[in-house]
């Protein structure tokens, strides 16, 4: 799930999801992602409406975890989902990009925790808007409806809002993680 992109659209994206309960990490992630070929997303693992991957063992049991995905795209699980559909340089930056967080994890002088308090950061507002607009701009390509069109732009609307205050409250979080997975369970 590294070597692709959302829906064949969101070509420098790598999304990490787990940071919510170990904070510790995200100045960890930005030190090693390499931002000429990577555009780093923040989301909590709470968007994905279940458990898709082996992190959920971890996630259930309260062990820090991060999954690391491009996404879904048009060819997953398909056959036409071959080793020359990969993006071999964006799948080599983000393997570089999960050995330094390993590397720095195993030079930690303690074992890093689990915050029972998920932090959720304003990143995660941006990595939604960005997506949401990448998305919007490759409407016909991605057969998106008028009904999914409104409910994003609408949804922008208060993402911009957010991002213009550089202010994520509480409060407003179940909304928006509600939108991103009714359309990416919709649209993908």
């Amino acid at each position: 799930m590294i070597g692709r992109s959302l829906g064949g659209v969101c070509t420098k994206h790598v999304f990490v999801m787990g940071s919510e309960h170990g904070p510790w990490v995200r100045p960890v992630l930005a030190r090693f992602t390499d931002s000429a070929r990577l555009t780093l997303g923040t989301l909590g693992a709470d968007v994905l409406l279940i458990d898709r991957s082996d992190y959920g063992p971890f996630r259930h049991r309260r062990i820090p975890f991060l999954f690391f995905s491009t996404g879904e795209n048009p060819d997953y699980h398909r056959i036409t989902d071959r080793a020359d559909t990969i993006d071999y340089p964006k799948t080599e930056a983000i393997s570089r990009l999960i050995h330094g967080v390993i590397k720095d994890a195993l030079v930690r002088p303690t074992i890093p925790g689990w915050s029972t308090v998920p932090e959720h950061p304003i990143e995660e507002v941006l990595t939604i808007r960005e997506v949401f607009k990448i998305m919007l701009e490759h409407g016909e390509e991605l057969k998106i409806s008028g009904a999914q069109s409104f409910i994003m732009r609408g949804t922008l609307r208060t993402l911009d809002a957010i991002a213009e205050r550089k202010t994520y409250h509480v409060s407003e979080r179940p909304a928006i993680i509600r939108v991103a997975q009714g359309i990416l369970a919709t649209v993908f």
